[in-house]
């Protein structure tokens, strides 16, 4: 019995240790239209950035004004013992001859929605100082990971 026990334990312990395929989403697949003041912008070039992990997608607006990039994502062979993953991410525009646009950003612990729908207009910014930005996103057409952060911060 205490041999069983033994192995019982042993194999508990090395089941941790190999390697199982997973996924962690850092940043959304943000699709959305970009407009200014209604009027859709075409050939802007949008930008996706996760912060902690330093990888960017980058897409363009067609002549709708439409567009979609991301998720930024990695596929690991190990998973954190010690807490859960955190997440930041943030969206900006660029238009040829201008600033660049803040469009929104996103951050909490765990792994970032798997989707955010927004709707960017350059001419009517959201908020002030810190907390100005160009996007606001559908909260229903949002899909969450295991652990739905704080996107549109």
């Amino acid at each position: 019995m205490r041999a069983e026990l033994i192995v019982s334990a042993l194999a508990l312990t090395l089941a941790g240790c190999v390697p199982v395929s997973n996924h962690r989403h850092h940043a959304p697949e943000v699709s959305g239209t970009l407009a200014r003041n209604g009027v859709p912008v075409a050939d802007a070039e949008v930008i996706l950035t996760s912060r902690f992990y330093e990888t960017t997608a980058t897409g363009r607006s067609d002549a709708d004004g439409r567009f979609r990039l991301g998720p930024l994502s990695e596929r690991r062979l190990t998973r954190s013992v010690i807490g859960d993953p955190l997440y930041a991410y943030a969206l900006s525009i660029r238009v040829e001859g201008e600033k660049e646009y803040p469009g929104l950003s996103g951050h909490g612990t765990g792994d970032a929605p798997e989707r955010l729908q927004v709707t960017c207009d350059l001419g009517r910014p959201v908020g002030q100082g810190q907390s100005l930005r160009y996007c606001s996103h559908d909260r229903s057409a949002q899909s969450d990971g295991p652990a739905a952060g704080t996107p549109g911060r």
